[in-house]
């Protein structure tokens, strides 16, 4: 072993080629193999490695709550010289998630009831770290991790319901006007091959870069099934939960039908 490095290899079926920040280093080989070199004298504890698309998925079930990543396609611990999957060892060790906490800061507490916000500010994870601790007044103790800029979304800390149901529309925004208010903006929206345009009112807060020309992926929760499959009629009777950017085009949008 080289003085000053660590080596690890894993083996990852993805196009990676990263240099994060100066001390941890992803490369790509033919083999699909993806080398991280980590200078020892700043080994960070939790290694992430940021997912192309940004979407919420459910990362660990435990008894009395689920951790759910965001942006993210692994969490991995660098633990006795080797890189477990965190949802290979939380299982086994249900107090590491407070341990994890504990090495954070909280940023801020919501008036939820209690939910807080922590970031990682002494390096101990390789590329920064948000983890969202729910504790809502309806009793939801779900935990939410993702990159350092992650921000709090609608769709976090809610309990399962089984009649609501989610779908996406990918819409392309024509225009974006500032409203009276702080917290929400002004869209004008249109669907590809369709020739409704719309404007709607959203929260600011579900994506704070949204731009005029770009494509967007809205996803919606709902319960109730007479929804006509316009953008007038989904804003109306609907709950917008996550504005993410895209890159598809054409057909390869994502147009989730309703019912």
């Amino acid at each position: 072993m080289n003085k000053g490095k660590v080596i690890i290899f894993f083996t990852l079926v993805i196009g990676l080629s990263l240099f994060i920040g100066g001390f941890l280093g992803f490369n790509l080989t033919k083999d699909n193999e993806v080398n991280i070199i980590l200078p020892e004298e700043k080994i960070p504890t939790i290694i992430t490695v940021d997912a192309a698309e940004c979407k919420i998925k459910k990362y660990i079930e435990l008894t009395e709550y689920n951790i759910y990543t965001y942006c993210l396609d692994h969490l991995m611990l660098f633990k006795n010289s080797n890189l477990v999957e965190l949802k290979n060892y939380v299982p086994d060790n249900p107090n590491y998630v407070d341990e994890l906490i504990s090495k954070l800061k909280l940023e801020t507490e919501l008036n939820d009831g209690g939910t807080q916000i922590y970031k990682d500010k002494n390096n101990y994870t390789n590329t920064g770290l948000t983890l969202i601790k729910c504790n809502t007044e309806e009793g939801n103790k779900d935990v939410y991790i993702g990159p350092k800029d992650m921000e709090y979304q609608e769709s976090f800390c809610k309990n399962s319901d089984s009649s609501l149901k989610t779908f996406t529309k990918t819409y392309e925004v024509l225009n974006v006007t500032w409203s009276n208010s702080d917290e929400f903006i002004y869209l004008t929206l249109r669907q590809f091959q369709f020739e409704e345009v719309e404007t709607v009112k959203v929260k600011k807060s579900l994506n704070y870069d949204i731009a005029a020309g770009k494509n967007y992926e809205f996803t919606f929760e709902y319960t109730i099934e007479d929804i006509d499959d316009n953008i007038k009629s989904i804003f109306n009777n609907t709950n917008l939960v996550s504005i993410i950017e895209t890159n598809k085009t054409g057909l390869d949008q994502v147009q989730d039908p309703i019912n």
